[in-house]
């Protein structure tokens, strides 16, 4: 059960992170900071806006029993949070779910 916990919390993390990264600047120069510091070498991407609405704030922590659940199939469920250019599927199965070909 920590494992788990342990995961779901990295996993929150990285989109947080990621989503915070996109849509706030006063980060950079810390990163850049942190770059040359290290002697890391970092990278640029360029993500399009496509319009889509995050269904999160950047600025705030969430559980994964707040994400929005779809069902996929009988007995396997997704939480799902996107941004822009993040996308995060938590899929869980029941014991003996089959998911469909």
């Amino acid at each position: 059960m920590k494992a788990l916990l342990h995961t779901e919390l990295i996993l929150m993390g990285l989109v947080l992170l990621s989503v915070g990264c996109q849509l706030s600047e006063p980060w950079r120069e810390a990163n850049t900071e942190i770059i040359e510091q290290h002697g890391i070498h970092g990278r640029a991407r360029e993500v399009p806006d496509l319009g889509i609405q995050s269904n999160l704030d950047y600025d705030k922590v969430y559980g994964m029993d707040v994400l929005p659940q779809l069902a996929l199939a009988p007995g396997i469920s997704a939480r799902v949070a996107w941004g822009r250019g993040t996308l995060l599927e938590y899929v869980t199965l029941e014991p003996a779910a089959v998911y469909p070909e």
